[in-house]
Order: C-alpha cells, then sequence, then structure tokens
C-alpha cells in the first residue's frame, strides 16, 4: 500500500496519521501521480478521502477522480 504524506512543516507524515515504520510505502501527495486509477488502487484509501476533501475548496476546478472521491464520502 501507498501512503500520502504532507510537505512543508510536517514533511513526511501520512494524512491518515498512520505510523511510518510499518515498511509501506510512502509519496508526497502533491507529487502522486493521482490522475493514473491504477496508481490509486494501490493508495491507501484513507489518505486518499482526505486529500480529495482537504487539497481543493469547493470552488477550484477539481479533477473528476476528486469530484468522485468526495461524492463516496459524502
Amino acid at each position: 500500500m501507498i501512503h500520502l504524506t504532507e510537505q512543508g512543516i510536517n514533511s513526511g507524515r501520512r494524512l491518515c496519521l498512520t505510523n511510518r515504520s510499518d515498511g509501506q510505502q510512502n509519496i508526497h501527495a502533491a507529487l502522486a501521480p493521482l490522475h493514473l486509477p491504477d496508481f490509486r488502487t494501490q493508495t491507501c484509501q484513507e489518505c486518499l478521502k482526505i486529500w480529495a476533501a482537504e487539497a481543493y475548496d469547493d470552488s477550484d476546478d477539481m479533477p473528476e477522480y476528486i469530484q468522485a472521491l468526495r461524492k463516496q464520502t459524502a
């Protein structure tokens, strides 16, 4: 499984807040190829939900996969 991580002051912290010592992969959320469906299927679903909810404002032009993730969690 691949976890999405923060950048900046909390760089490396997983969005889902699980411990990084479990040997699973990590990638900065802003750099992750989330537009690729195969990548998303390998990604932590909790990290994806958090990214979809927090990375875009409602007024932003969001990719379709973000809109779909938001609908799933609504």
